[in-house]
């Protein structure tokens, strides 16, 4: 409920309600019928699904609510490579690149991820969907409606996206650690560096 408030359509609200008790349910498949199925009040198939490839709605107002909502203010940032494997080829920014829930060259999205942790609870901060530069010729953008104002960023730019928008919030970043996908990057640990912020970054 508190999030519902970023939606700026009451339809849109009902919609992403059914989603997120569809996204949290017990069906192991999670296409748009599956999750349907599970909540109690469905409404209509078309409606729901308008929802999830048509309608405009703002993913950084819901990130904002969620920074918001956090009640640890202070904390260490771990940023991540993180991947979903696919199947198909038409998820946007899907291709054949490392995954690491699979530890191998496969076919999957990546995001980039942010968690504060404090020692004892981490809470999610934000996410960057990582778009290959496949996905950025005039096809690819017209077939999966990617805006022509998106450019290629690498992971490492993406990464540094996050730490600004994390501090931006409000919170206190202790430190910031990650792997050496970002560790191996100069202009990243120069950029912390120049920031202030203690990080303890793998490198290869």
């Amino acid at each position: 409920e508190p999030f519902e408030g970023a939606l700026g359509h009451r339809a849109q609200r009902g919609a992403f309600r059914r989603y997120l008790l569809g996204l949290l349910s017990d069906s192991p498949r999670k296409s748009m019928s599956a999750m349907l199925a599970r909540v109690s009040e469905p409404g209509s198939y078309q409606a729901f699904q308008h929802f999830i490839t048509d309608a405009p709605w703002d993913a950084d107002r819901l990130w904002h609510r969620l920074r918001g909502a956090v009640p640890m203010r202070a904390g260490t940032l771990i940023l991540d490579g993180t991947s979903f494997p696919k199947q198909g080829p038409h998820s946007v920014g899907v291709a054949r690149q490392y995954c690491g829930a699979l530890g191998k060259i496969a076919n999957c999205q990546v995001a980039v991820t942010a968690a504060l942790w404090n020692g004892a609870q981490a809470w999610m901060v934000g996410a960057q969907l990582y778009l290959p530069e496949e996905w950025l010729t005039p096809t690819a953008r017209r077939r999966a409606r990617i805006p022509s104002t998106t450019r290629f960023q690498e992971k490492w730019r993406l990464a540094l996206t996050l730490v600004r928008q994390v501090r931006a919030a409000g919170f206190q970043i202790t430190a910031v650690i990650a792997d050496a996908e970002f560790g191996d990057n100069s202009t990243l640990r120069a950029m912390l560096h120049r920031a202030g912020l203690p990080y303890a970054l793998g490198i290869t």
